[in-house]
């Protein structure tokens, strides 16, 4: 029983998976019509392929005897598409479709198929009717009526005509045959009837090769566009195909040049020490190397002076971990980050991180500290001096010059006081020769007074004189 059940199973699946493939295939619906049901040889006329309104779907085109200017519709965004076909030379046109065919209603899918044929008739050429001359007789029973021979020969005109031979119609397939960028990918993949395409490059590709061949031999192409010169970003190369009775079709080929990668452009670590000399601490960047580790530093260093930049000046540069640098292991990290140019890809990170031990402060003693004050006051003022060594240069010029010019102005006004004290000497000599014959003992008392007011003058103006 168990054996009969699971075979009656079965079949019913069976059944029910046939009926599924044959509502998908039932529920879609393909059709392909013409504007004209005969044409005359070489007569161009139109297809219309169509799905149902709520029905969409790629279809692949074929004719025998006949040329299709395009092998492919797409009936993704609209219902119908329309296209031409050129007859040949005799008998039928058959055009063929196939595609599948997805029904938004009923969320099915199948394989579809239609045909249309269309008659190939050459033009009537109308015939010449030529209509000659006879003879009747009539009687009557016993008499018999004889009549002369009234009938007259004209002589017919030429009517032998030269007929041109029909003009082939010139053709309108202005569709390529293939179409590629040399060495790259299409997307979506060639297909006559899609006229957009999209091409992603990296930053080292600069140009490009496009290679076309069109459909109909009598058909031309012609690319506008620079595919020599890729920019970076979207590039817009076009190729222009022109068909024999001269309708234009163009193809486009939008070729996206990625920007130039993030890297690091430069990088500088240093300290300043107590004596205001600059210790280089940058390590020596290898690519694909992003962990470092860095010397030792003092124990009286708080933070580094790190200067970094970028390859892309858009970047956007963070430096963590500097601030505050403690006793032992400090992890400082560089980070480098370029936004993304759309939202659906993620920025591009470069971190760096770089392990740098900070000595322990040693253990001073009152008199210790004294000195390391001190010691700090003179690489404060060896910093400053290393600093601003120009300015303390042109201030010290310019001090010098003041005090010159001082000096000069002081000895300047010395000399004159000097010189009115050599007249005084030379006055009071001069009173005391005069009267020393008369009173020479008021004269010794004067000339005492006189020596003393003159030795305290000295005094006063000794050492100021050459």
């Amino acid at each position: 029983m168990n054996r009969k059940i699971i075979k009656i199973l079965i079949i019913l699946f069976m059944t029910i998976g046939i009926n599924i493939i044959l509502t998908n295939v039932s529920n879609a619906t393909l059709s392909i019509s013409t504007s004209k049901s005969i044409v005359s040889p070489g007569e161009s006329f139109s297809v219309t392929v169509s799905v149902s309104s709520n029905e969409a779907g790629a279809i692949n085109l074929s004719a025998s005897n006949g040329t299709l200017s395009s092998s492919y519709v797409d009936l993704m965004s609209q219902s119908s598409v329309t296209i031409s076909c050129t007859a040949g030379s005799s008998g039928t046109v058959s055009i063929y479709g196939s595609g599948k065919v997805a029904n938004y209603n009923t969320e099915t899918e199948g394989q579809q198929s239609a045909s249309k044929s269309v008659t190939i008739q050459a033009p009537i050429t109308p015939s010449n009717n030529t209509s000659g001359g006879g003879s009747s007789s009539s009687g009557e029973s016993g008499n018999t009526t004889t009549r002369p021979n009234t009938t007259t020969t004209t002589p017919k005109p030429n009517t032998t005509t030269t007929t041109k031979p029909e003009e082939k119609p010139k053709s309108n397939d202005a569709t390529l045959k293939s179409l590629a960028v040399e060495g790259l990918e299409l997307y979506p993949e060639f297909n006559s009837g899609v006229n957009e395409y999209n091409v992603k490059v990296t930053n080292e590709i600069t140009s490009v090769n496009v290679i076309s061949e069109v459909n109909n031999s009598k058909a031309s192409s012609k690319l506008e566009g620079t595919p020599e010169s890729i920019e970076v970003g979207e590039n817009i190369i076009n190729v222009l195909v022109t068909a024999e009775d001269g309708s234009t079709n163009k193809y486009i080929i939008k070729i996206n040049r990625e920007r130039e990668s993030l890297s690091l452009k430069t990088l500088n670590i240093s300290y300043v020490d107590e004596l205001g000399n600059t210790i280089e601490l940058t390590p020596e960047i290898l690519k694909e190397v992003f962990e470092y580790n860095i010397e030792d530093i003092p124990y009286y260093i708080s933070k580094l002076d790190i200067e970094v930049s970028s390859n892309l000046e858009e970047a956007k540069i963070e430096i963590i971990g500097n601030e505050e640098l403690t006793e032992g292991e400090n992890i400082i990290t560089v980070r480098i980050t370029m936004p993304s140019e759309s939202e659906e890809e993620a920025d591009e990170v470069l971190t760096y991180t770089f392990t740098v031990n900070k000595e322990t402060a040693p253990k001073v003693t009152f008199i210790g500290k004294i000195n390391n004050w001190f010691k700090g006051i003179t690489g404060a003022v060896g910093s400053w001096i290393n600093e601003n060594q120009y300015k303390i240069v042109m201030g010290s010029l310019m001090l010098c010059s003041g005090a010159l010019g001082g000096l000069t102005v002081y000895l300047i006004m010395d000399y004159k006081k000097y010189k009115e004290l050599l007249e005084k000497v030379a006055e009071i000599t001069r009173i005391n020769t005069a009267n020393s014959n008369n009173v020479q003992t008021e004269n010794v008392d004067n000339t005492n007074i006189n020596k003393e007011e003159i030795a305290e003058e000295t005094a006063k103006q000794k050492g100021r004189h050459f």
